[in-house]
């Protein structure tokens, strides 16, 4: 089975997939990198890896907007996605949290739990904020905070919800209605913790 785009990627849009596996140093037996990103359009894709890019204090973590900052990028020229300028609310974004991740670490601080990734991705949100997700793979949890139906965008500022995923991929629910996670437009952050 061929799951490739006509033009040899793996979507037809631009897409910035998250990945994360449990990491346990202490185990002897952890991956090298705990998440992952999968910058992709409909031509190809590259994997990024944590330390890849800014903030590099992030060396067990990882961080994305809506621009690619390894994928079809020129080396040193990380604000251009494409060949053509980011848009700036993307990187906009991206710098907040740069800047807030770097402070922390100025400061002695960069202990990052599950209120700090909260405090990061609403620092990075802005009104067309559909969705934030927080990945904690050793936990297999994650938490998702969704954008209100009434116009009002700023997801992670709302109340969150938190999923194991054995519940979500053995649900009944799931398997019955054919859910599954879908691509969007709209401005979105992501962080692996």
């Amino acid at each position: 089975m061929d799951h490739r785009s006509e033009g040899g990627g793996t979507c037809t849009n631009g897409a910035i997939l998250v990945f994360a596996g449990p990491h346990k140093p202490e185990a002897g037996n952890s991956p090298t990198h705990p998440g992952l990103i999968y910058e992709c359009d409909r031509h190809g894709g590259e994997f990024r890896h944590a330390a890849e890019a800014l903030p590099t204090a992030l060396a067990r973590g990882i961080m994305a907007t809506n621009h690619y900052l390894r994928y079809n990028v020129v080396p040193g020229q990380t604000e251009r996605c494409n060949g053509v300028p980011a848009e700036l609310s993307s990187l906009a974004r991206y710098f907040a949290g740069q800047n807030k991740v770097e402070a922390w670490q100025r400061a002695g601080e960069l202990s990052v739990g599950r209120d700090e990734m909260r405090e990061l991705l609403q620092s990075v949100a802005h009104g067309t904020t559909e969705h934030s997700v927080i990945f904690r793979p050793n936990e297999m949890k994650f938490e998702i905070a969704v954008a209100s139906p009434n116009g009002v965008w700023d997801a992670p500022y709302l109340p969150w919800a938190e999923f194991t995923f054995d519940a979500m991929f053995d649900s009944p629910v799931v398997a019955e209605k054919g859910l599954s996670t879908s691509s969007s437009t709209s401005a979105t952050s992501s962080i692996i913790i």
